[in-house]
């Protein structure tokens, strides 16, 4: 892989640089208990197993009739501020930011989300922001007709891949950039967007899931890519 030849780096945010499994955890099981479902107690085992969101809802006694509602209710808390603060910084996600920026590289936060103002207080609450180049949430980028399309369905997938692509396609020379995520859906953007792609294995979504969208490179940890990155010559 052409490690040395990428000069704009861009990280997906949640799974990727913040651990989102305490918010994410307890987002299912406030919503889950407010529809009058019950949680199931390894949630966050059964995700990262291949599980998907919708999976794990079916199997928390409520029907697919209560599955618009959990939607929607969900992409709100996502970025409330309450769970927000939940979120905490991988190991080597500072050290890995740090090398690059070092290294002049100019590092990108793309993530699906809709609030920047939110995404941005809370890279500067984590002091993650004097180390990146700039914030893109890539909600904006939807069209309009996909904003009546569940974010849990597969087509919910295809909407977040086309929106990064978009985002992705705006910094510039598509041969100097690497987008870095966790999810399918970071992968798929890229070979949208034409540029190469880095699956990292910290979020939900196991490594055989990832492999399968055909990355550049998979690593386990942002530790394997940054020992990767220390021993380029560039």
């Amino acid at each position: 892989m052409r490690i040395s030849s990428y000069r704009t780096w861009c990280f997906d945010l949640d799974g990727t640089l913040l651990d989102q499994q305490a918010r994410y955890t307890q987002i299912y099981c406030a919503l889950v208990t407010r529809l009058g479902g019950k949680p199931v107690s390894d949630y966050w085992s059964m995700r990262k197993a291949g599980l998907s969101e919708l999976d794990v809802f079916l199997r928390s006694g409520l029907s697919l009739s209560n599955l618009p509602a959990y939607d929607h209710m969900r992409e709100e808390e996502l970025e409330n501020v309450h769970y927000l603060k939940f979120d905490t910084p991988f190991p080597n996600t500072l050290r890995l930011l740090e090398v690059l920026s070092s290294l002049n590289m100019a590092i990108w936060v793309v993530s699906h989300r809709s609030s920047y103002e939110r995404l941005s207080d809370q890279l500067a609450s984590l002091k993650l922001n004097k180390l990146i180049a700039g914030c893109i949430c890539t909600k904006q980028y939807c069209d309009s007709a996909d904003n009546t399309t569940l974010a849990l369905s597969a087509e919910g997938a295809k909407v977040a891949s086309r929106a990064k692509a978009r985002a992705l396609q705006k910094l510039g020379d598509a041969s100097q950039i690497v987008m870095v995520g966790d999810s399918p859906s970071d992968i798929v953007a890229a070979h949208l967007a034409g540029v190469d792609s880095i699956a990292i294995t910290t979020g939900c979504h196991p490594r055989e899931m990832l492999e399968k969208e055909g990355p550049d490179l998979v690593c386990s940890t942002l530790q394997d890519l940054l020992v990767m990155i220390s021993g380029t010559s560039l």
